[in-house]
């Protein structure tokens, strides 16, 4: 045979699934890295989509929902937040690192039965697999991090490591004072190619915030214009006290998955998080409400000219929080002809430690609130120790059913069971989705459409969570939070 040099055609290789399912987008985990945003991150592409807007915090909202009814899978493990955390200026680092991303599918609604119990979006991440030695830098104002990953002939390797403060942004806010966040975490995914069927997979995670503020002084202004009476109400507040908070959250999961055949995979998985959480403060704050004035020729511009209101409250809490969750989960798939078979059982056990101790008292005009002759009153009062534990087992089935006759034809239906200890009670979650697009149409057009029922069992974290609360007292203002 003799030597020869031959340059091949263009071959281009699509992907139809972002178009067939149903609530499916795709994202580029790229964009995430030059996105100009305060947090950064595959979140804040994740807002642009859903609508949610603020940008001091991590957390989207999706259709109105709360923070806590998304879904993050991370290479299949799901991951979870910090409980306690209850103002984007205390939050830390999101789980996500971009720099080890290679592929983001986000589902903002009508997901399939084989993502989890809760209601509004799924976020499933996937991470790299290095082929050789490489690496990357970046530094910020508000962030640094770095990243390293290399390869062998069975052996990959993935490791980043990110800082972050939020000191210049929370400068710009309406309470001023000294301001000291700090985050930092450590990622690391480890890949054994055990033999020519078996790869197992190690995900670790360690990170851990701390937050502290001295609250100095906050002025409230709010005008109000009317035919009958206009004003410039305005509200002084001095602080004395400081708040300090720590979070430290760490996840290990090890993953064995096995190629039976072309058509048969299974994959079997365990995990283990933890959540540790301190949040103390011990705030006073002394205002003055009443006319503000606005008369730059004055000499008491910008000043409170005629009190109506003055007073003092003082905010406490001691908070402690300690979450484990332990978890077991068998996956497998199949493909048979023109079906798809997946299906999935877990077990997990939460064992929650909680303590709250927290109180606001208020005084006005030498007055507790509420008035109470003889006898200073308290109220926001939560003071409670918890120890509950829970058992959840999960599981689903779905086929994925490809029919080509009048045209691009799939199907997906399955069901979901869920059982926890709480509550004690069993739900079922049939889901089923639809896509078409006709063969003869002229315009790349797909119809698709999605029917199920999405429930959310409670957490017993969630529930000893102080954001759970009917009437959170304000620390830092005296409007609240």
């Amino acid at each position: 045979m003799e030597k020869g040099q031959k340059t091949l055609q263009e071959v281009v290789v699509s992907d139809q699934r972002e178009s067939r399912e149903t609530g499916l987008v795709r994202i580029n985990p790229k964009n995430a890295i030059n996105i100009p945003a305060p947090v950064g991150g595959i979140e804040s592409l994740l807002k642009i989509i859903v609508g949610s807007n603020n940008e001091l915090t991590s957390q989207y909202s999706v259709r109105g929902g709360n923070y806590d009814e998304n879904l993050v899978y991370v290479n299949d493990f799901e991951v979870f937040r910090p409980y306690l955390v209850n103002n984007a200026q205390q939050e830390g680092l999101s789980f996500i690192n971009p720099e080890l991303t290679r592929s983001v599918n986000f589902y903002t609604g009508g997901f399939q039965a084989r993502y989890g119990d809760k209601m509004s979006s799924a976020l499933d991440i996937q991470y790299r697999k290095p082929t050789s030695f490489g690496g990357s830098v970046y530094a910020g104002l508000l962030e640094q991090g770095i990243h390293l990953e290399g390869a062998t002939q069975r052996f990959t390797w993935l490791v980043g490591a990110r800082n972050r403060t939020n000191n210049t942004l929370l400068g710009s806010q309406e309470t001023k004072g000294t301001y000291a966040p700090s985050s930092s975490d450590i990622q690391a995914l480890l890949t054994w190619q055990l033999n020519k069927t078996n790869q197992l997979e190690f995900l670790g995670n360690f990170s851990q915030t701390r937050f502290h503020l001295i609250p100095e002084s906050s002025q409230l202004t709010s005008s109000i214009f009317s035919p009958y009476y206009t004003a410039n109400l305005g509200l002084d507040i001095f602080f004395d006290g400081q708040e300090k908070d720590r979070y430290q959250t760490n996840m290990a999961g090890l993953s064995l998955t096995q190629q039976i055949n072309r058509n048969l995979r299974l994959k079997w998985m365990a995990s283990r998080f933890e959540d540790k959480e301190q949040q103390d403060y011990d705030i006073t704050g002394a205002y003055l409400f009443g006319d503000r004035d606005f008369d730059k020729t004055s000499a008491t511009f910008g000043q409170i000219t005629s009190p109506l209101g003055a007073g003092t409250y003082q905010n406490f809490a001691r908070d402690q929080l300690n979450i484990q969750v332990y978890n077991a989960t068998h996956k497998g798939y199949l493909a048979v002809n023109q079906h798809f078979l997946q299906w999935g059982v877990s077990a997990e056990r939460q064992l929650v430690n909680s303590h709250l101790n927290e109180w606001q008292y208020q005084d006005s005009a030498g007055y507790s609130l509420p008035n109470n002759p003889g006898v200073p009153s308290i109220t926001g009062v939560i003071h409670s120790t918890d120890n509950p534990g829970i058992t959840r087992l999960t599981g689903f089935i779905q086929d994925n059913l490809l029919l080509q006759k009048n045209g691009d034809f799939t199907l997906q239906g399955g069901v979901r069971y869920n059982y926890n200890t709480l509550n004690k009670e069993l739900l079922l979650s049939p889901r089923v989705g639809a896509s078409w697009r006709p063969r003869n149409a002229k315009r790349d057009i797909v119809y698709k459409a999605s029917l199920g029922i999405y429930d959310q069992p409670p957490s017993s974290g969630r529930c000893s969570a102080p954001t759970e609360r009917s009437t959170p007292p304000s620390k830092h203002s005296g409007s609240g939070r």
